[in-house]
C-alpha cells in the first residue's frame, strides 16, 4: 500500500511538471537562503569558541570621565607596567600578559616588506589555544630574538611548513636584526578573533621607539597594548574588580578621583560581540547584523513555504475528480489524508535535498557576498539535519493539513460536483500573497533607499578634491630617512609629465592604533582637546601635519590669511591654519593674527602658543557619518615627532596608468629596498562605506529572492483561480467577452492583493530605514517617490506574472471549458 502511494504521488508529480518544478524549486531556494544565513550566523556566534579556557580569560578595560563634560572615555590600552603591578598584587590572576599590534618590515627579494605583527610576552600559547605544529609552547616566546609564525606564513615564505630554526630579518626602527623561528602555530581559525601570522615578543615593541622604551616602561599614563589575564580556578572576577579602585589610587593618586577612573575586567567569551569597547587586538561584530540576518533568513523561508502552500492548494483542488473517485471506491478518511500528508511530504523532502546542494554550491557567492571566510559542510551537520527533519515534518502538517482536511470531510458527490467550480478562493490563502509581497516590497524599499543613500554619500561636495589624487604610502619608521624619500621623491615627481602639484603629510599618529579615528588612511589624526583650550572647550578637533603644497594638491579654499610660507620660519615653527568651524568655536570675528593660549594648570595643549596664520573652507576630513568638527593644519616641520607618511601626486586627466608607471620607476631609484605602494584618494574615501555597501548588496539579493519566490506564490494561486473558474471564463467567452475582458477579470483580484501588500510594507519599511539613517549625520529623506517606485515595480512584475495564466485561460476554447467537467 505505502508503496502504491508512492508510485501516484511521484506520477503527480511528473505529470505537473511546471508545478511541480515551481513548487520543489521555490521551496529549495528559499530553503538554501536559509541554510547560508543560519551558517553565518552560527560562524559569528562561534568565534573564539575553540579556546579551552575563554571563560577564565579576561582582558584589563579602563574608563575615565572628563570633569568638565561629563563625557566617559572607555578605553582597553593599558600603560605596559599594569601586568606586572596586577600580577604581584592579586593572587586570583594565574597568568598576565602585554599584546600589542603593530608593524615591522620583513625582508624578501631585496626589499622590506610591511608586515603586521602581534608583540606579546611570554606565555601566549598557555593562556590561548593556538596550538604549535613545530616548536616548544613554553619558551617559544622567552627569547627577544626568537619569533613565532603561522603554518600559512611558513609555506609562503620557506615553501615548507617545518620552518624551526629558519632566520627572518626584520628591520625595526632601521636597524636589522636577524630573529630566529622558535615554533610554527597551525592556521589560525577563520572564527578566531585574534588573526596573527607572526608573533614577537614584547621586547621587540622597544626595539620599535628606543627613544621611548623605558618611559614607556615605566609610565602609567602612556596606553599603547592590552592586558590579558586569566584567573585562577574558582576566582570570583566580581571579587577581583571590587579591588581595582584601591589599586587604582595608590598607582594614580588624586586623579583617579578627578577623572573617576574605573577599572574593570572583559571576560573573552563573548567578547567578539561587545560594542562597547573598540580593540586593534581583536576584530569584533555587531550582534546586530546578526540579529538582522537571523530575521532576512525567516522571512525568505517564510515566503518559501507561503508559496508553496499556494501551489499545494493549487495541486489539491485541481484533482478533486481524482479524490471523489477515491472516496466513491471505498477509500477512508484517514487513506485520504494519508496520501495527501504523503505527497505532501514527498514533495518537501525533494525540495529539501535540492535546497541543500544549492546551498553547497552557492557557497562561495555567498561568502564573497559577506566577505566572511567559513566552512559549508551540510552533509556532515548533524546539528541541521535533525533541524531540517523537523522543518520537512512540521512544513508536511502545517502546509497538508487544510487540503486534507477539505477532502477527506467532503463527500464523494461533492467533490464531482460542479458547485466546486464557483467557489472561492479562501480567504488565508489571499492572506499568505498579501504577506509575501508586503515583505518582498519592504525588502525593495530598503535597496532603493540604501542605494539613494549610498549615491548621496558618493556624489557629495566633500569640501576637496579626491580625482586624479595618488596617495603614495611610506611606510617607515626612521623619520630623518622618510624626509630624505619623501623630498627626492616629491622633486622627481614634479618632472613626471601629467603630475600637477605634490604633497606631503605626516604620519605622526598613522602608526599609532590608539589614536585614528577614521578611514582615509592620509596620515589624519584625531585627539581631544578636553579643557585644554578655554575656546573650544569639550570638543573633539583633528590636527593634521601638511606641507605648504597641501591646499593646492587637494583644492581646499583658502578664505583669509595666507598659506604656510617655506620662505617664513615663522610659519613652520608656530603657524596654523584652522577651518571654518574652528573660527565659530573660538567666537572671533578676526581670527587671523591671533594667539591660541593654553587656560589651564593641568595640562598642555598641542596649540599652545600657536599663531592662526589663515583660515581654509570647511572640509569633510571624517566619514559622513559624523558632523564637521574643527581640524587645525600644521606644517610638517613644526614638530620633532612629525615625519612623512604619505605623498599625495595630484594629477591630470587621463593618462593615469603612464603616470603610475613613471612614479613606480622614480621609487626605485629613490627608494630600492622599498616596495612601491599606492593607492587613489577617492577609492580610499569609498571604502569607508564598505560595510554599508555590503548590505546594500545583502538587502537587495534578499530583495530579488523575497521578489522571485513571491512570483512563484502568485504564478501558483492565478493558476489556481483560472482552473476554479474555467466554466466562468468559458460561458463569459460564448456570451461575447473580449480575451482583454477575460485578463482583466482575473487579474484585479491580484492587483487588489499587491496593493494590500504595499499598503502594509509602507510603515514596516519607513521604520526599519529611519533607524538604519540615523547612523548618519549626513542623510537623505525618505520620500515618497522610494515607495512609489518599489510598489509600481511590483506591481507590475505581479501583472507580468498574473497574465500569462490570464492569457492562457483567456485563449482557451470555450467549448472544451465548458464540457471539462
Amino acid at each position: 500500500m505505502l508503496k502504491n502511494y508512492f508510485k501516484i504521488a511521484w506520477r503527480n508529480l511528473s505529470h505537473h511538471k511546471m508545478d511541480s518544478s515551481i513548487s520543489i524549486g521555490g521551496l529549495a531556494v528559499g530553503l538554501a537562503c536559509c541554510i547560508l544565513l543560519v551558517f553565518y550566523i552560527r560562524f559569528e556566534w562561534s568565534h573564539d569558541n575553540f579556546h579551552k579556557n575563554a571563560d577564565r580569560i579576561y582582558r584589563i578595560t579602563e574608563q575615565s570621565t572628563n570633569p568638565n563634560s561629563e563625557d566617559v572615555s572607555k578605553t582597553l590600552s593599558t600603560p605596559y607596567p599594569l601586568a606586572a603591578a596586577l600580577d604581584s598584587i592579586f593572587p586570583e590572576i594565574d597568568r598576565i600578559i602585554n599584546i600589542a599590534g603593530g608593524k615591522v618590515h620583513l625582508e624578501g627579494d631585496g626589499k622590506f616588506y610591511s608586515q603586521p605583527v602581534l608583540f606579546s610576552d611570554p606565555g601566549f600559547f598557555q593562556a590561548f589555544s593556538f596550538p604549535l605544529i613545530y616548536g616548544n609552547s613554553k619558551s617559544a616566546l622567552e627569547n627577544p630574538d626568537q619569533v613565532v609564525v603561522t603554518e600559512d606564513f611558513a609555506q609562503r615564505i620557506f615553501g615548507k611548513k617545518n620552518v624551526v630554526d629558519e632566520i627572518l630579518t626584520f628591520r625595526i626602527n632601521n636597524e636589522r636584526y636577524p630573529l630566529t623561528i622558535s615554533a610554527v602555530a597551525q592556521s589560525i581559525p577563520a572564527n578566531s578573533s585574534i588573526k596573527f601570522e607572526v608573533i614577537l615578543p614584547f621586547e621587540n615593541y622597544f626595539r620599535n621607539d628606543p627613544e621611548r622604551a623605558e618611559t614607556s616602561r615605566q609610565n602609567w599614563y602612556i596606553g599603547f597594548g592590552e592586558t590579558w589575564l586569566t584567573l585562577k580556578d574558582q576566582s570570583d572576577p566580581t571579587s577581583l574588580e571590587a579591588k581595582f579602585p584601591e589599586f587604582l589610587t595608590s598607582k594614580y593618586g588624586d586623579y583617579a578621583e578627578l577623572l573617576k577612573m574605573e577599572m574593570g575586567l572583559q571576560v573573552f567569551e563573548g567578547a567578539y560581540f561587545n560594542q562597547e569597547y573598540t580593540s586593534y587586538i581583536t576584530g569584533n561584530s555587531n550582534p546586530l547584523y546578526s540579529n538582522i540576518l537571523g530575521g532576512i533568513a525567516l522571512v525568505i523561508l517564510a515566503i518559501a513555504g507561503m508559496n508553496f502552500m499556494s501551489l499545494t492548494l493549487s495541486r489539491a483542488y485541481r484533482r478533486s475528480h481524482e479524490m471523489g473517485i477515491r472516496k466513491a471506491a471505498g477509500a477512508q478518511s484517514r487513506q485520504i489524508n494519508f496520501q495527501i500528508f504523503g505527497e505532501i511530504f514527498l514533495t518537501c523532502s525533494l525540495a529539501f535535498l535540492f535546497g541543500m546542494m544549492l546551498a553547497e554550491i552557492a557557497s562561495p557567492f555567498f561568502q564573497q557576498l559577506t566577505r566572511k571566510t567559513f566552512d559549508v559542510n551540510i552533509f556532515a551537520d548533524p546539528i541541521l539535519w535533525m533541524t531540517l527533519a523537523s522543518m520537512i515534518l512540521l512544513v508536511t502538517i502545517i502546509t497538508g493539513f487544510y487540503p486534507a482536511l477539505k477532502m477527506s470531510r467532503k463527500k464523494a458527490y461533492h467533490l464531482f460536483s460542479s458547485q466546486r467550480s464557483a467557489e472561492r478562493i479562501p480567504l488565508f490563502v489571499k492572506g499568505l500573497i498579501c504577506a509575501q509581497f508586503a515583505l518582498a516590497i519592504a525588502f525593495l524599499i530598503a535597496t532603493f533607499t540604501m542605494n539613494h543613500q549610498l549615491s548621496f554619500l558618493m556624489n557629495k561636495d566633500l569640501g576637496f578634491s579626491t580625482s586624479n589624487v595618488i596617495t603614495v604610502e611610506l611606510d617607515l619608521n626612521d623619520g630623518e630617512k622618510a624626509f630624505q624619500i619623501a623630498n627626492r621623491l616629491s622633486d622627481e615627481a614634479q618632472s613626471i609629465p601629467g603630475v600637477e602639484k605634490v604633497s606631503t603629510i605626516a604620519s605622526r599618529y598613522r602608526f599609532d592604533p590608539m589614536m585614528i579615528h577614521f578611514g582615509y588612511g592620509i596620515g589624519m589624526g584625531t585627539y581631544r582637546t578636553g579643557t585644554t583650550l578655554e575656546i573650544v572647550e569639550d570638543n573633539d578637533m583633528t590636527l593634521e601635519i601638511v606641507d605648504e603644497h597641501y591646499l593646492e594638491a587637494m583644492e581646499i579654499e583658502l578664505l583669509e590669511g595666507r598659506n604656510f610660507s617655506p620662505d617664513r620660519t615663522s610659519d613652520k615653527e608656530n603657524g596654523i591654519l584652522v577651518n571654518k568651524i574652528f573660527v565659530a568655536k573660538l567666537g572671533w570675528a578676526n581670527p587671523v593674527g591671533q594667539i591660541i593660549e593654553d587656560k589651564t594648570d593641568r595640562f598642555t595643549s598641542t596649540l599652545d602658543g600657536k599663531e592662526i596664520i589663515g583660515v581654509v573652507s570647511d572640509f569633510h576630513f571624517q566619514p559622513l557619518y559624523k558632523q564637521l568638527q574643527p581640524i587645525v593644519l600644521q606644517h610638517i616641520e613644526s614638530d620633532e615627532y612629525s615625519y612623512p607618511g604619505t605623498i599625495l601626486v595630484k594629477t591630470a586627466s587621463g593618462s593615469l596608468s603612464q603616470t603610475i608607471a613613471n612614479l613606480s620607476e622614480a621609487w626605485s631609484q629613490v627608494a630600492p629596498e622599498e616596495p612601491f605602494s599606492y593607492n587613489f584618494l577617492d577609492e580610499m574615501v569609498a571604502l569607508q562605506y564598505m560595510e554599508e555597501q555590503r548590505w546594500k548588496q545583502i538587502i537587495g539579493f534578499s530583495s530579488f529572492m523575497a521578489i522571485a519566490l513571491s512570483i512563484f506564490g502568485l504564478f501558483g494561486l492565478s493558476a489556481l483561480s483560472a482552473q476554479r473558474r474555467t466554466k466562468e471564463i468559458g460561458i463569459r467567452k460564448v456570451l461575447g467577452a473580449s480575451v482583454a475582458d477575460i485578463v482583466r477579470l482575473l487579474s484585479k483580484d491580484f492587483v487588489k492583493l499587491v496593493i494590500i501588500g504595499f499598503v502594509i510594507a509602507i510603515p514596516i519599511a519607513w521604520y526599519a530605514m529611519n533607524i538604519w539613517l540615523a547612523d548618519f549625520a549626513y542623510r537623505i529623506e525618505i520620500g515618497p517617490g522610494v515607495f512609489i517606485l518599489a510598489g509600481s515595480a511590483a506591481l507590475i512584475i505581479a501583472l507580468l506574472t498574473v497574465s500569462w495564466q490570464s492569457i492562457k485561460a483567456a485563449v482557451a476554447n470555450p467549448v472544451e471549458s465548458l464540457k471539462s467537467e
